[in-house]
């Protein structure tokens, strides 16, 4: 399948180090050369070619599965968004809530171009990003922002009380982020890089949490 890959060229390093992430395991390099690195910026699926109309699915989820296709059209960003959905990502899955959200897939996570407007972890800044295993639901939000002093952002991942009565109403209600009484803190003051996301999973400072289905909320105040 086509891929957009986007690369930085960068000094050559005196050492790399070995690395096992996403099912991918590159070795340690040591020895000199003579020319250049390259970083991976961001890598994004391309589908080229006629895109097939929507079809309505009258199938309904399985208690298995939770989930039912989707349409192949990419669905374009809101007003005032700049983040659509790829046509990988348009399956649809029934959250702990019984409410429609996407199926967990890496193409919803990765950035959608180089520029900073279309980067993930800029979105996380008006958002925060709702994440389901089997059983659990977590909320990645925005916990401090950059300041000028050269810090990052940081991120604090919490686990969702009663999942299954935060609905789209009880969350609004509550608010985004959600507040203490809502969600129990489980790793926080989280750089970007300590996040890495699998193909059905999530690894953050060694522990690995199974994903399944996921959704971007917009911040709110509690009502």
């Amino acid at each position: 399948m086509p891929l957009l890959v986007s690369l930085r060229v960068c000094p050559a390093q005196a050492t790399y180090a070995g690395s096992d992430r996403n099912g991918l395991k590159s070795r340690q390099w040591e020895e000199k050369h003579e020319g250049v690195s390259y970083k991976v910026e961001s890598c994004l699926q391309h589908t080229s070619g006629a895109v097939p109309p929507p079809v309505l699915s009258l199938l309904r989820p399985s208690t298995q599965t939770r989930q039912f296709p989707g349409s192949l059209v990419q669905i374009a960003p809101g007003p005032g968004q700049t983040f659509s959905v790829p046509p990988a990502a348009c399956i649809v899955a029934f959250s702990l809530s019984n409410e429609p959200w996407y199926k967990y897939s890496l193409a919803l996570i990765a950035d959608q171009g180089t520029d900073p407007s279309r980067w993930t972890s800029v979105r996380m800044r008006r958002e925060a990003l709702f994440l389901e295993s089997p059983a659990r639901r977590f909320e990645l939000a925005l916990q401090t922002a950059a300041g000028d002093d050269g810090r990052m952002d940081k991120y604090v991942l919490s686990q969702v009380l009663s999942p299954q009565s935060m609905d789209k109403a009880a969350v609004q209600a509550a608010g985004v982020p959600l507040p203490a009484k809502a969600a129990t803190p489980l790793y926080e003051s989280l750089d970007w890089e300590e996040l890495e996301w699998g193909p059905s999973f999530l690894r953050v400072r060694g522990d690995e949490l199974p994903l399944s289905r996921m959704l971007y909320v917009p911040h709110s105040v509690a009502a």
